[in-house]
């Protein structure tokens, strides 16, 4: 049997991981739709718009360097999600 080229694993390494995220994203989409209404517009990895992982890792990058160890970060992660949150909360 011939061996699969590192390009071709690649190529259904990625398909698989593609097919799986669609699959969680459409579940999320379906409890999203549930719980707030069918009126929600939910989206993805928006072309040229920043991805909230990257957002949020500029925001705490100033204070990340004083985290003495993983926990520490996550609290830190957390903190500013929830500032980020409460910023957007309606008045």
């Amino acid at each position: 049997m011939a061996k699969k080229s590192r390009e071709f694993s690649e190529l259904v390494r990625q398909q698989k991981w593609e097919k799986a995220s669609n699959k969680s994203f459409e579940k999320l989409q379906k409890t999203v739709k549930q719980d707030f209404g069918e009126d929600v517009q939910m989206v993805r990895n928006m072309e040229g718009i920043a991805k909230m992982s990257e957002v949020l890792k500029d925001f705490i990058r100033p204070y990340a360097d004083i985290s003495q160890n993983k926990k520490e970060l996550q609290r830190l992660l957390e903190t500013a999600v929830t500032a980020w949150d409460l910023a957007l909360m309606p008045k």
